[in-house]
């Protein structure tokens, strides 16, 4: 050994505890060449004597194999006391026990590569096993590539290799020999040596401290399941098996270890449930927007699930910064949740009339499939807008009814000719109007059809109220004069019919106006609006439109009921109007 490192310059890398075995970084004074040696102890010369005689044949075994991912073997030779195996240095490797972050995806790799090597060698002739498995044998560089080294321990399969390999020379790590192979190692011995390796990585355990996890009761048993957290179920069982402490309960080989392998996730992973696989918007008129929720959830335990929602690219889009486009929006955008409901919202402004838009709705997120999408397709309405419309034929018999109730209500006093006529004229008009406010409000606080008990409720109070009043205008014919009754009773008959008429028609205009669409509060006003209007009209016919007083709040009730009754058409032309001028002007979104 000395005249050797004469030659070359040399620096210890390590040594085990017990100074055995001492590896070397070598380099070659003249020619620069770098090497690894590594110095194996021995206390008697003929185990040093059997152990180079082993070694040749197993170098000469590795260099007709020349395999990839085996470190080269250059030569061995003996002193006295010990034994030196030469092999190349490699460059921009590390071994796996000086590997500072490795992501958990990443450990598969590693280890389907390893398993690889080993399958290879086991199913060789003659089989070949390492039995000397472990994070400082198991070197790698920055593409994961794996590269395998010192099998000074391992076996090739046959007698004479055997009692090398078992003699007092052996030393291994705790925590990575197999139990049997200290009486006679098989295949499966390899699979306990890499799976304790890779409980080194997960758990970030150094090799010197695996013993640390060792059962007390079992030296074999590696109890390491409560620092698995963020691991597959499926993936602990699989490395359970590779370290089980009886090898019938372990694989047996390389080869069936790595199928076991191949089908499994290594990390538990959020799942993505969505209460949708598609979305088909219809656009029920142009320039409205439309909403759909799309519940996600994620039923692993222990896991987070995040996501962004964005829209694929389209040439034809409009894009605006903080939403995901200009015509499409989600709420929530982003989220950090296992169960979240997001609301779609399709704005179809800038959208072409009759027309089907096609899109893909992307989920990106951190489960295993880490975009989802979701195919969306929005069908617009044809240019004649569906805008919704109050029932005018409904709104023009309530309109025609108030006029009716005004015109006979004014007649019952003309007809009385003196001021018991008139109190009994107010009074028709204003127990009429109770009549169809009380029909109006029971329907407007009532969710039922136009038979509901409040309807009929309100309408029979009605007419009791109107025969208290009609004796309260009897007390003042009598107190003002005796006029013909019986043509006032008529005129107020009259008044008292129609007010009936109206509040059935007026619980009818809100129950169709419900059918359309239209909110309760634009109802009643558009209804309440036409009954003054229609009030005020046939007052203006009696007077023949000469008082001032009437005629203010008679045009001003118009311009309230023509406002809310053509509101509608209005918003429809404009509605037009904008389509055409954004369409000359090319702002519209092509599907």
């Amino acid at each position: 050994m000395n005249s050797l490192f004469e030659y070359l310059e040399t620096k210890e890398i390590s040594r085990n505890k017990s100074d055995t075995k001492i590896t070397w970084y070598a380099k070659y004074k003249d020619s620069g060449d770098e090497l690894v040696i590594k110095q194996i102890i021995c206390s008697k010369e003929n185990y040093v004597l059997s152990g180079v005689e082993a070694y040749k044949k197993k170098i000469q075994y590795f260099q007709a194999k020349n395999h990839p991912s085996i470190i080269r073997y250059l030569g061995v030779f003996s002193t006295s006391d010990s034994f030196f195996i030469l092999r190349d240095y490699k460059k921009g490797v590390i071994p796996l026990s000086k590997l500072d972050k490795i992501r958990l995806e990443e450990i598969k790799s590693i280890a389907i590569k390893i398993l690889s090597v080993l399958k290879e060698f086991q199913e060789s002739s003659p089989p070949m096993i390492h039995q000397n498995i472990k994070p400082e044998n198991i070197f790698i560089d920055n593409k994961l590539n794996i590269y395998l080294t010192d099998f000074g321990f391992s076996e090739v399969s046959t007698q004479s290799m055997y009692d090398f390999s078992v003699d007092n020379i052996f030393e291994g790590t705790p925590g990575f020999i197999a139990p049997e192979q200290f009486i006679r190692p098989t295949k499966a011995s390899d699979m306990y040596g890499l799976g304790a390796t890779l409980i080194c990585l997960i758990t970030k355990t150094k090799s010197e401290n695996l013993s640390l996890l060792l059962d007390k009761k079992n030296k074999y048993k590696i109890n390491f399941e409560h620092l698995t957290k963020g691991l597959r179920p499926d993936f602990v069982r699989w490395l359970e098996k590779m370290v089980a402490t009886d090898q019938r309960e372990r694989f047996r080989t390389a080869g069936e270890a790595l199928e076991a392998l191949l089908p499994i996730y290594v990390v538990r992973y959020p799942e993505v449930k969505l209460s949708v696989k598609s979305l088909e918007i219809k656009i029920n008129q142009l320039g409205e927007k439309e909403t759909v929720t799309i519940e996600v959830s994620n039923p692993i335990d222990n896991t987070l699930l995040r996501g962004k929602w964005v829209l694929a690219r389209n040439i034809n889009d409009g894009y605006d910064r903080g939403q995901i486009h200009g015509w499409l929006s989600i709420l929530p955008n982003k989220f950090a949740n296992n169960h979240v409901f997001c609301t779609l919202k399709v704005s179809s402004e800038k959208l072409m009339a009759d027309q089907i838009y096609e899109r893909y709705l992307v989920l990106k997120n951190n489960s295993r499939c880490e975009k989802i999408k979701i195919p969306l397709k929005i069908i617009t309405p044809p240019l004649s807008l569906n805008i919704k419309k109050p029932p005018y034929f409904y709104i023009a018999s309530i309109f025609l009814s108030s006029v009716i109730i005004s015109i006979f209500g004014g007649i019952s006093g003309i007809l009385a000719g003196n001021i018991g006529g008139l109190v009994g004229s107010l009074a028709a008009w204003f127990f009429a109007g109770i009549i169809a406010s009380f029909a109006l409000t029971s329907t407007y606080m009532s969710n039922d059809t136009w038979s509901n008990s409040r309807l009929s409720g309100g309408i029979i109070g009605s007419f009791l109220l109107w025969g208290m009043g009609l004796t309260l205008v009897l007390l003042a014919l009598r107190r003002f004069g005796s006029p013909d009754l019986s043509k006032i009773a008529i005129a107020q008959f009259i008044v008292l019919i129609t007010a009936g008429v109206l509040a059935i028609f007026s619980h009818l205009v809100l129950e169709k106006f419900k059918e359309i669409g239209f909110s309760k509060l634009i109802s009643f006003a558009c209804i309440l609006s036409s009954i003054i209007s229609g009030i005020l009209l046939g007052i203006q016919i009696l007077l023949g439109f000469k008082n001032i007083y009437i005629f203010i709040p008679f045009m001003m009730s118009n311009i309230v009921f023509f406002s809310v009754l053509f509101y509608p058409l209005w918003k429809e032309l404009k509605l037009i109007n904008e389509y055409k001028k954004a369409a000359k002007e090319n702002q519209l979104i092509k599907p």
